[in-house]
């Protein structure tokens, strides 16, 4: 009788055999080559094209097209479960509860948003949706503001439904080793494999040019728009692409390392913990962009565009330090933001830069040469940090960091998400030893 360990190595090495030759499906081509997905993902891709339209008809005054759009789709298709063809919808992306209800990323937010009350957080299910029918409802044909509908859609629907299907990826490769019929397990790695794809398809669209801050509409050329606004000391350049995607694409052929392993996510290997850090590290990485477009809002004083970033970030910082998110939650989610108080805010978000993975080297120095507005690079913390009095003489302070994982991880408790709970114990941390 064949050992089952042994029928299961087998299954996974033929699987990651095919997976590394492209027999698994046809693969995407995206951004000029930047990046090539290991399975088709070629309709995934296609999603970002409809903020093309919603951009162009927004940008003419044709709010009709591009709400008609939003609603129904056109670019992007699936094959439901009675074998037909449906169009795929930024809205519907929004509504997909199945796919976000048991997402700690989402529920995390939902909780932030509700100003940590637990029970608030049913209020604001649909808040992406609800900000994209909202600036629909007050549309402003101004140059400046009449793309926000389709820019709050990116922001606020498409960024989070990437990273739910990188977490997907995660969750898949979890449950692939505790499945025991041999065809289930093979399917749910190609499972994995296709959620990690279609979120990297979703993040760069298929009308992205590699490095082009002018071409596409996705969060890849949105990365490349913030890096314009901010100056890095030491960058490069002649970088065919701004830091934030240059490490992202280094973080999808970790993952596909993993994926190619022959044991990848049979039960008790490390595929998991491995995907988990690159989930981390993938959003710690977006979050620069964010961070960045939020900082750009505030010192032009765009009011919209301030509150849509601030929505889109704030409730994560609500794991980090608790006076930093509560001045914050109440400065930019609260009410209107005040440029009066860009100082004040902007010193409270420095102090949540660490907790979310990032430093003031990532973020660079605000340069607005059009505008003629220019700040500095704010000072990253020394490698040896005294201590309530005590200087140490080696780097402990991701050890000291410890009581914000704490923190994060109590969040998750209170949100009943223990499997998640689960992965910021074992390998939270390790992430940022990766960085």
């Amino acid at each position: 009788m064949m050992n089952p360990f042994m029928t299961q190595f087998t299954l996974l090495s033929l699987v990651a055999g095919a997976f590394q030759t492209g027999v698994v499906g046809a693969q995407t081509s995206l951004a000029n080559g930047w990046v090539v997905t290991r399975t088709n993902a070629s309709s995934a891709a296609n999603l970002p094209t409809d903020l093309h339209i919603m951009t162009y008809s927004l940008s003419s005054g044709d709010t009709g097209t591009a709400l008609g759009i939003y609603t129904n789709g056109k670019s992007s298709t699936f094959v439901n479960s009675n074998g037909r063809t449906s169009r795929i919808s930024l809205e519907s992306l929004s509504r997909d509860f199945e796919q976000f209800k048991f997402q700690s990323f989402y529920q995390l937010h939902l909780y932030g948003l509700a100003g940590g009350v637990t029970n608030m957080t049913r209020n604001f299910l649909t808040f992406g949706d609800d900000f994209v029918q909202s600036e629909f409802k007050h549309y402003n044909r101004s140059k400046n503001q009449a793309t926000i509908p389709a820019e709050a859609a990116l922001v606020l629907i498409l960024y989070p439904y990437v990273i739910s299907r990188i977490l997907s990826a995660v969750s898949s490769c979890e449950s692939y080793g505790n499945v025991d019929p041999e065809e289930e397990l093979v399917s749910s790695l190609q499972k994995s494999m296709t959620s990690f794809d279609e979120a990297l398809a979703y993040y760069v669209g298929n009308d992205q040019e590699i490095g082009s801050a002018e071409t596409g509409y996705s969060f890849y050329s949105l990365s490349e728009k913030a890096n314009l606004h901010f100056s890095k000391a030491g960058s490069d350049t002649a970088a065919s692409h701004s830091s934030v995607n240059m490490n992202i694409g280094a973080l999808v052929q970790e993952a596909y390392k993993y994926y190619s392993f022959p044991d990848a996510c049979i039960k008790e290997s490390t595929t998991a913990a491995n995907l988990y850090s690159v989930a981390s590290r993938f959003i710690s990485q977006s979050q620069i962009t964010l961070v960045q477009m939020l900082i750009h809002s505030m010192a032009t004083k765009d009011l919209k565009r301030t509150k849509m970033y601030a929505t889109a970030l704030i409730p994560q910082v609500i794991r980090c330090k608790p006076s930093a998110y509560r001045a914050l939650y109440a400065s930019l989610l609260e009410k209107t933001y005040d440029p009066q108080e860009f100082i004040s805010i902007m010193e409270e978000l420095q102090q949540t830069y660490s907790c979310l993975g990032i430093t003031c080297e990532d973020i660079g120095a605000y340069n607005n040469s059009k505008m003629g507005l220019v700040f500095g690079q704010c000072a990253d913390r020394p490698k040896i940090l005294p201590i309530v009095g005590y200087t140490p003489k080696t780097d402990v302070y991701e050890v000291s960091c410890l009581p914000n994982e704490i923190c994060y991880l109590s969040k998750q408790l209170i949100l009943i998400k223990y499997a998640f709970a689960f992965s910021i114990y074992c390998c939270e941390n390790q992430h940022r030893y990766q960085k």
